[in-house]
């Protein structure tokens, strides 16, 4: 379980209380739009799709840079889909 957040990065409270529970696509989302340094505990994660698509990767090179940056935070990757408009779709989980 982990704390939640809102769209903007703000933490979710309910009751005067944070909210918990399984945060796998806030996990997604956000190691999606960071990069190395951005994480105390992994420092060395370092997906930033912005920064691909700006360097104009390949897609094939853009799917194994993601997989590596969710692999080393610990993520079990099923399978990542580019289509030809840039449109990235992840399929992974953390335990």
């Amino acid at each position: 379980m982990d704390i939640l957040i809102e769209n903007q990065s703000e933490l979710r409270i309910e009751n005067g209380d944070f909210v918990v529970g399984k945060a796998d696509e806030q996990n997604l989302h956000l190691l999606m739009l960071t990069g190395a340094g951005h994480w105390k505990h992994a420092p060395t994660t370092d997906i930033m799709v912005s920064k691909m698509l700006l360097d104009e990767q390949s897609f094939s090179s853009m799917r194994l840079a993601i997989k590596k940056g969710l692999e080393n935070d610990g993520a079990t990757v099923k399978k990542i889909n580019i289509n030809s408009s840039g449109r990235i779709a992840v399929d992974a989980m953390w335990e």
